[in-house]
């Protein structure tokens, strides 16, 4: 994947890649659908945007070397925040288990598509082979027309020795009387 000129390391082992799922994690729309699973915190005052405040207290980095994503939250209400961090978990679980669902069905679909027009050429192919056949009067493959031919070539070669045979026998009866 390539982003302002840089390419990104896909590698879902890579820095890059841990460092992307972090920025996922904490992003506006997953924090809203995990807010959106929720009831509003009793810390809000009624004119406070519980999506902002929740964007706000809420941390997540990659930790450098590793595959580990930290994940905290920095509010006033830590119950409040365990069970915000658990449905953002459970959003960005469902999202990626979705996306990838959808990812496999696209390249199975994709392969399948290419594997009816690959045996469709097949097809066209063993078609325009069997009309080639027929207009050169070719009745098999070519083993098969190499050994009638081979049958063919025997049958005469026995019919020549046939006919020496007959010619012998015919000379020495005319030389015998």
């Amino acid at each position: 994947q390539q982003v302002a000129g840089e390419l990104i390391d896909m590698d879902p082992g890579s820095s890059a890649f841990i460092a992307t799922q972090a920025e996922v994690l904490h992003s506006l729309e997953v924090v809203q659908a995990a807010v959106a699973k929720l009831p509003r915190p009793p810390h809000l005052e009624p004119e406070q945007d519980g999506i902002a405040d929740a964007m706000d207290a809420v941390q997540a980095s990659a930790i450098s070397g590793t595959r580990v994503i930290a994940l905290g939250y920095l509010g006033v209400d830590p119950n409040y925040g365990a069970a915000l961090l658990n449905a953002m978990i459970d959003v960005y679980l469902t999202t990626v288990r979705s996306t990838t669902s959808s990812g496999q069905t696209n390249l199975i679909d994709t392969k399948d598509a290419e594997l009816k027009e690959l045996l469709e050429a097949i097809a066209r192919e063993e078609s325009q082979l069997n009309d080639l056949r027929r207009v050169a009067g070719i009745l098999g493959t070519a083993d098969e027309a190499a050994a009638a031919q081979s049958e063919r070539l025997n049958g005469l070669a026995e019919e020549v020795t046939e006919a020496r045979n007959q010619r012998i026998k015919l000379e020495s009866q005319l030389a015998t009387g």
